[in-house]
């Protein structure tokens, strides 16, 4: 994946989670929140990396956008708040940095 790919993932993921809810309230509100959880894991992901590696790890910086989508697009019809789109794309970076340590 290259930083075109990364790019591609931040203008049209959200609009592929807008795709999966049913009611009008949750298509957009799954959109913001992927926005969010993209926006939150990229930082926490440099934040992390930097304090787990020492230096910035370029897989863990390519992989951050897709991470927060994905946790987003999973659970898009029960989140309701963009506080916890914040919360799930902290997790989903600390994960991030834990599993590409192993």
């Amino acid at each position: 994946m290259s930083l075109v790919g990364s790019a591609f993932i931040w203008v049209f993921f959200p609009v592929l989670n807008m795709d999966i809810p049913n009611t009008l309230f949750v298509f957009s509100n799954a959109g913001i929140s992927t926005i969010f959880s993209i926006s939150t894991c990229v930082i926490s992901t440099i934040a992390m990396s930097l304090i787990a590696n020492g230096r910035l790890q370029y897989r863990d910086l390519l992989t951050a956008p897709i991470l927060g989508g994905v946790i987003i697009g999973s659970s898009s019809t029960y989140i309701y708040n963009p506080a916890e789109a914040i919360i799930f794309g902290f997790i989903a970076s600390f994960l991030q940095i834990i599993f590409n340590r192993l």
